[in-house]
């Protein structure tokens, strides 16, 4: 074997660790598990669907429209432009006008830090975590 082929083969060999710990990196910081071989991941799945009593906040350009619980299924207009429906535990954008309508096809949020934009009409609605009962618990722009 040549020199070359053996730097090549750590090479690869290299990308793959590398690849691999950053896929487990990222499930670790969205505090997701792998599912171990033989396992179908049901446990986070079925832990999920057990917690539907998450909050989502709406704001309107600088202004808190409020915040609803994702345990109660309802329909919040968002003023003239927007339709926000909380069913089953998510929230999505129902109606939008706007040129565009990238906030209805964005992913439902069903859990804290997940959030639907639409821009043109200044509209965020973001899932809240947990315990964010006040400022303390809050993030803030160092953590």
């Amino acid at each position: 074997m040549k020199k070359k082929d053996g730097i090549l083969i750590l090479t690869l060999l290299l990308v793959a660790v590398l690849s691999w710990a950053t896929i487990q990196g990222i499930h670790l910081w969205q505090g997701r598990q792998i599912p171990k071989s033989g396992e179908t991941g049901e446990d986070y799945s079925q832990a999920k669907e057990k917690d539907k009593t998450g909050r989502i906040r709406i704001t309107v350009g600088n202004h808190v429209l409020g915040e609803y619980s994702l345990g109660m299924d309802q329909t919040i207009q968002i003023g003239e432009t927007n339709v926000c429906e909380i069913k089953d535990g998510k929230a999505v954008m129902t109606q939008a006008e706007c040129p565009d309508h990238v906030c209805m096809m964005m992913s439902p949020i069903d859990s804290p830090y997940d959030m639907i934009v639409c821009l043109p009409n200044q509209v965020v609605i973001e899932g809240l975590p947990e315990n964010q009962n006040d400022e303390e618990t809050a993030l803030d722009g160092v953590s």
